[in-house]
């Protein structure tokens, strides 16, 4: 084979296949190595890479102070890993993420910064949109609106709300004289320390002289301060009533009051009650 120059020999079919040999001076020898060996196993220095296609990394793959550029349809988006030490994404001079040492950072749209994170938490500056649920204290979060725990995980903060629940609850004789209500039906709303229970009962036929007293409430009143009254939606007695939930005490029990004196089992047998207690926790 005559010599030749590199200059004069034909052009190769491009892209490479990888199989193509060439030679190269090792332990001084001359031997041979693929193409796709050329590299294999130690990095490569470049000034400037351009990746047609998809760009995989089998191992950690490590930006210096400089830049990686991802063309999109509009924007050249640039991922920055600063002498800081932090993250930044930046296009068209605009920062969108700049994500700082010790697991700090914010989210940028130009040089207003819209949110920001720490170890303690997120902060968002402005309005805060979610399309689907939201969740606090641990819940899970739904379909839509804001989801609380099961379990209220009280907040010392005047200012805070830290619990929302609906349900239903079961009222039952507490007057001690073991009756039977028919036509039963309870729900609740709490909000926060308030809970609004509402209840429908109907009284069977008695002549107990005890005072009437309905048990069941869904959550235990606070046991301290003055007492707090309910109303009465319907009722098919003719006894004037309300109802009252002792401040005294902690209790799930509901009194029925007349002015001054309590209500007797006797003067509500047979009738309907359908009635609201207003309490907190």
């Amino acid at each position: 084979m005559a010599d030749t120059k590199i200059s004069g020999l034909p052009a190769s079919t491009t892209p490479l296949a990888g199989t193509e040999v060439l030679p190269i001076v090792q332990s001084s020898s001359t031997v041979q190595v693929s193409v796709a060996n050329l590299t294999a196993g130690r990095a490569v220095a470049t000034g400037a890479l351009t990746v047609t296609g998809t760009l995989s990394a089998t191992g950690t793959a490590t930006l210096g102070a400089n830049s990686l550029a991802v063309s999109g349809v509009a924007s050249t988006y640039n991922f920055i890993n600063s002498p800081s030490g932090y993250l930044q994404i930046t296009s068209a001079g605009n920062t969108f993420l700049d994500a700082g040492a010790a697991s700090t950072g914010s989210l940028r749209i130009g040089t207003t910064t819209i949110a920001s994170w720490s170890s303690t938490g997120l902060a968002v500056t402005g309005t805060l949109s979610v399309t689907t649920g939201a969740a606090v204290g641990g819940a899970t979060a739904g379909a839509g609106g804001l989801a609380f725990p099961a379990t209220a995980v009280a907040v010392a903060d005047a200012n805070t709300l830290d619990d929302y629940e609906e349900g239903t609850w079961t009222p039952i004789d507490s007057s001690g004289a073991s009756l039977s209500f028919t036509g039963v039906s309870g729900s609740y709303t709490k909000v926060g320390r308030c809970v609004t229970a509402f209840a429908e009962v109907t009284y069977p036929s008695t002549a107990s002289a005890a005072s009437a007293i309905i048990g069941g409430l869904p959550f235990t009143s606070t046991g301290s301060g003055p007492g707090i009254n309910g109303y009465i939606r319907y009722t098919t007695v003719a006894t004037s009533v309300i109802t009252f939930v002792s401040g005294g005490t902690s209790a799930t029990t509901v009194s029925l009051l007349r002015p001054g004196v309590n209500t007797t089992n006797v003067s509500m047998s047979g009738g309907t009650l359908l009635f609201a207690a207003i309490y907190f926790v």
